[in-house]
């Protein structure tokens, strides 16, 4: 059994003259008199080179304590006793994001752990752990998803929440900073890895998130919980799902019911186009969008723990199978070039669409007039170029969002495979969202509409 110790994740200490302000928030909210030396380091950039407790491995990864780690590019790092911190280094002033990965612990109770970490994060920052709803009772620890990953552990995530009071100079108000806790939870050999991030939420005039949200920062929020390995565990296999094309491992479509909704305000539910997706891997995904940056370079294990209700695991033989997911089971049969799913004591058909590798396009693809009076266009060709007029931004469906997303406007390179389309700009920006290939023939580089993004966005060819 590893030897752990219960520890908190940070020591206090007097900080002295730091000049630098917590939060940058404004300069009448002075530095506590204590506070743990590495968010006061982090808070006013003084950043040190961490250096692994182990020498890496040849594969780059970082080595700290029994954990095995990818640091994020471009990201700094720092390290101090049993704590190793990771930030961003592109920042906004009113932005703060940093993943803290602390000492493990021999309570294996996973609220218990969760809780105590999230109270250990508010004392460091001189604030008190609140619940999601500040008006009346709720849990400090928001259990979003728990159980067993595919690589053998067990796990809890989830959230909480955090205030930090401060009183402006001649003032009688107090005021509130707020912080979003993201927090992963890993059990094994009697022990509890803790690797949270610290998220600040912001406001934009009238626009309210949390930084952890910046699309940016997406690909390290969705994927660096699951992308870690420890030293004293054999992972079982993990490998994430891919379409082949063959069989019923494809991409279908067809129609299903979706209920309404319930509470405060009720609505009618209805018949919506879905997506049926089969893997090589076992894995199904079933909802009315397609996953946010389609499939490219995307691990289905993780996006089934972070979206557990659109995704599932089936069985199929001999032209017959079940779709296992978490609030039904559904069976199907495969006749033909047809697959019929059988729900609500009905047979509902679904189709198959093509899968491309490497496709190019050719012509110019507009959608309807927004409100302003401007009218996004997008133009691909053949040699992977692109030149885009606000398509990439409207298909982001940004709305109240204080970040500003993909450009207005902008060019560069695309590439369309395993239903996305990545959209590589000149200025080294990237986006990548769902491509459903919804309309395409092989050989027809000119479809007469172009499906884009997790909505299923649509845009007239205006000129080939």
């Amino acid at each position: 059994m590893a030897r752990t110790r219960n520890k908190s994740l940070f020591r206090a200490i007097d900080p002295g003259n730091l000049r630098k302000y917590l939060w940058h928030k404004p300069a009448n909210m002075p530095i506590p008199s204590k506070a743990p030396l590495l968010l006061l380091a982090i808070l006013s950039s003084q950043f040190i080179l961490a250096q692994p407790k182990t020498n890496a491995p040849a594969d780059g990864l970082t080595h700290f304590g029994h954990l095995l780690f990818q640091t994020p590019p471009g990201w700094k790092t720092m390290q101090q006793a049993d704590v190793f911190i990771m930030l961003p280094t592109d920042l906004a002033p009113d932005e703060l994001l940093t993943y803290i990965i602390g000492a493990p612990v021999s309570d294996t109770n996973f609220e218990r752990v969760a809780i105590s970490t999230i109270k250990e994060l508010a004392t460091g920052l001189n604030g008190e752990a609140i619940g999601e709803n500040i008006y009346g009772p709720s849990p400090l620890y928001v259990k979003q998803n728990e159980g067993r990953y595919i690589k053998g552990w067990e796990y809890s995530m989830g959230h909480g929440h955090i205030r930090v009071k401060y009183r402006a100079p001649n003032s009688t108000i107090d005021n509130y900073q707020f912080f979003y806790v993201g927090l992963f939870l890993v059990r094994l050999n009697g022990r509890v890895e803790r690797i949270t991030f610290l998220s600040k939420d912001i406001r934009r005039g009238p626009s309210e998130n949390s930084t952890y949200r910046k699309p940016i920062y997406d690909a390290v929020v969705s994927n660096f919980f699951f992308d870690l390995e420890f030293d004293d565990w054999k992972d079982a296999p993990c490998a994430p799902g891919k379409i082949t094309g063959t069989g019923i491992v494809r991409q279908w479509g067809g129609t299903a019911f979706f209920e309404g909704g319930t509470g405060p305000v009720y609505t009618v539910g209805s018949i919506k186009g879905t997506w049926l997706i089969f893997f090589d891997n076992g894995q199904v995904y079933y909802n009315a969008d397609l996953p946010l940056h389609g499939l490219q370079q995307v691990n289905t294990w993780a996006e089934s723990v972070i979206y557990p209700r659109w995704w599932g695991t089936y069985t199929y033989a001999n032209g017959k199978g079940t779709i296992h997911l978490s609030y039904e089971t559904v069976p199907f049969t495969l006749h033909g070039d047809s697959l019929w799913l059988e729900l609500y004591r009905t047979r509902l058909p679904y189709s198959p669409f093509p899968s491309f590798s490497d496709l190019r396009l050719k012509g110019k693809w507009c959608g309807p007039v927004n409100g302003a009076g401007s009218q996004p266009c997008i133009a691909l060709t053949l040699d992977g170029r692109f030149s885009d007029d606000g398509v990439i931004h409207r298909i982001e469906h940004p709305i109240n969002d204080p970040f500003t997303g993909s450009p207005a406007t902008g060019q560069g390179h695309y590439t369309i495979s395993d239903n996305s389309i990545r959209f590589t700009y000149d200025n080294g920006y990237t986006s990548q969202v769902a491509f459903s290939s919804f309309g395409i023939a092989p050989g027809n580089p000119a479809p007469t509409e172009l499906h884009l993004g997790y909505h299923d966005d649509r845009f007239k060819l205006v000129q080939p």
